[in-house]
Order: C-alpha cells, then sequence, then structure tokens
C-alpha cells in the first residue's frame, strides 16, 4: 500500500488520559488560604490568585490535614487560574478514563464514616463547609 493513500480510520483529538479516581472534599483556593493564615494567625489575607501564596498555603495544610484526618491533600484543580484543592479519603488507580470524559461514566465512592467524621472535623474545627465527591484525576 502505497504511503499516499488515505488512512481509513477516524481520526480525533488525543486524549489526556486520567487514570485515577478520588474521592473526599474539594476545596477552592480562597476556603484554602483562609484556613491556612488563620491557623498561621499570621494576620496576612493571601491572594487566592497568586501562585506563591496559594503554594505556600498549600505545603503548610499537608501536615495538618495529615495529622487531624489521615487523609492526603492534592492540588486537583487543572487550570492555573482557579487552584482546587482536594482532602482525599478515597483513591482507585487502573481506570481508563480521559480528561473530559462525560463524569456519569466514571464509577462514584460512596461517603462512609470515615467520610462523615473529616466533614463533621473541616466543618467545626477549620470553618470549612464541604461535600463529598469523585472526580477522575
Amino acid at each position: 500500500m502505497p504511503d499516499s493513500q488515505p488512512s481509513t480510520y477516524p481520526t480525533r483529538p488525543p486524549k489526556s488520559p486520567q487514570e485515577d479516581i478520588l474521592g473526599g472534599f474539594i476545596l477552592d483556593a480562597p476556603t484554602v488560604l483562609a484556613c491556612a493564615s488563620r491557623l498561621a494567625n499570621t494576620g496576612v489575607t493571601p491572594d487566592p490568585k497568586d501562585k506563591h501564596d496559594c503554594f505556600e498555603a498549600f505545603q503548610f495544610l499537608i501536615p495538618i490535614v495529615w495529622k487531624k484526618f489521615r487523609a492526603h491533600f492534592h492540588l486537583v484543580g487543572l487550570d492555573p487560574e482557579v487552584y482546587e484543592y482536594m482532602v482525599v479519603t478515597q483513591r482507585r488507580g487502573g481506570f481508563n478514563g480521559w480528561l473530559g470524559m462525560d463524569p456519569r461514566l466514571v464509577p462514584q465512592f460512596e461517603a462512609g464514616e470515615r467520610e462523615a467524621l473529616i466533614k463533621s472535623r473541616l466543618e467545626e474545627d477549620l470553618g470549612i463547609n464541604c461535600e463529598f465527591k469523585t472526580i477522575l484525576w
């Protein structure tokens, strides 16, 4: 077959693989920054659009989240203009997903006793109101 012959296979944009499913609590940058500022007792209000402020708040909260909840704390926002973080309570790897996949096709985690405890402690100890979500990562 000559190289110049067109392919009979349909073309489509390449998929960005997303192989992990995470369950937990999504927190936006202003919430994370306010929480870190309050806990650090700096008296300074960080800027949610400042990458340095967001990174420092994120680094400050990682050990606190681990110590309080025995949960991981990840940066999950894909948009560099909108930082989002997650207190991860459940994880499953090896899923054959992709960026932009219909969320209805992603298996969903269910919140259990551990998540109820973490949610109440996020609300009571840190003043953070949030809902349990499952995301493809």
